[in-house]
């Protein structure tokens, strides 16, 4: 096994074995690295803070805003997505000659219209709760 020294670099660890293993040396590393424990944790030491608004400036923005704007808008993406892998089992169907693989492509275009037709409804749903969220505000 490959051993370390960790004698003479000025890391803390000189009074300790000139020699330690890597495993040894990652665990000491990480909890050293470990923030320590809050002392007095209770609920208002777990939120995080809020940021005070300076005098005549307004309040810090929402980032759900935006997060909410490109959530929909890969939602209506997947939704595009899903409309095209659709198209392309239904255009397959010409070239099937057996019975199963026909019924099975036709069951995943079906699937596909479905699936798009949901994420369109999300999408929609997402875009409508960003308009409405700018229309009180």
């Amino acid at each position: 096994m490959q051993q370390w020294s960790a004698a003479g670099r000025g890391n803390g660890l000189e009074s300790e074995a000139s020699s330690i293993t890597p495993g040894t040396l990652a665990r000491r590393v990480f909890l050293a690295a470990a923030p320590a424990p809050a002392t007095g944790a209770g609920p208002d030491r777990l939120s995080w803070p809020e940021r005070p608004a300076a005098s005549g400036q307004a309040p810090p923005r929402d980032p759900m805003k935006l997060t909410a704007r490109i959530s929909s808008l890969l939602t209506a993406l997947l939704a595009i997505a899903c409309f095209v892998g659709a198209a392309k089992s239904f255009r397959a169907l010409a070239g099937i000659t057996d019975a199963a693989q026909l019924r099975d492509a036709r069951g995943f275009g079906w699937f596909a219209v479905f699936l798009g037709i949901v994420f369109l409804g999300i999408a929609a749903l997402s875009w409508w709760i960003v308009g409405a969220e700018r229309e009180e505000s």
